[in-house]
């Protein structure tokens, strides 16, 4: 292939690729967000043990990410007793009781993503608990 159009190709595709990426930080204030890290300690990861045990391996591997990224591990927990601060639910709807309650509650909208495969959806909800 010729080496100009090689560049030019790059060139249009570029900008695809610096805009498909998600903004991990900031330094606007936004009610949205939330720390996954601050200066003392990291979010909890939350699953459920009755969840497809894919689930629980990509826990485990979001935390090791945001450990390496920043020298702080997160807990990952099959429940979301005794957990406090901020915290990360991971799951399946149907699989995890937390997010099939959130639901219920009518707290966690899923419309884009149900009977969807390999989707997700990034949401703010307060105070998530069963407690």
């Amino acid at each position: 292939m010729n080496p100009m159009k090689t560049l030019v190709m790059i060139l249009m595709i570029l900008p695809l690729v610096i805009f498909a990426q998600i903004e991990i930080t900031s330094h606007k204030e936004n009610k949205d967000q939330f720390p996954v890290v601050d200066s003392e300690l990291a979010a909890a990861i939350i699953d459920d043990a009755g969840d497809a045990k894919v689930v629980n391996h990509v826990a485990h591997l979001f935390a090791d990410d945001i450990k390496n990224v920043t020298g702080k591990a997160p807990s990952v927990r099959a429940t979301d007793d005794q957990v406090k601060g901020v915290v990360i639910i991971i799951g399946t709807i149907g699989k995890n009781e937390l997010i099939d309650q959130l639901i219920a509650d009518g707290r966690l909208k899923v419309d884009d993503v149900k009977g969807k495969w390999e989707c997700f959806s990034v949401q703010t909800i307060k105070s998530p608990s069963r407690k």
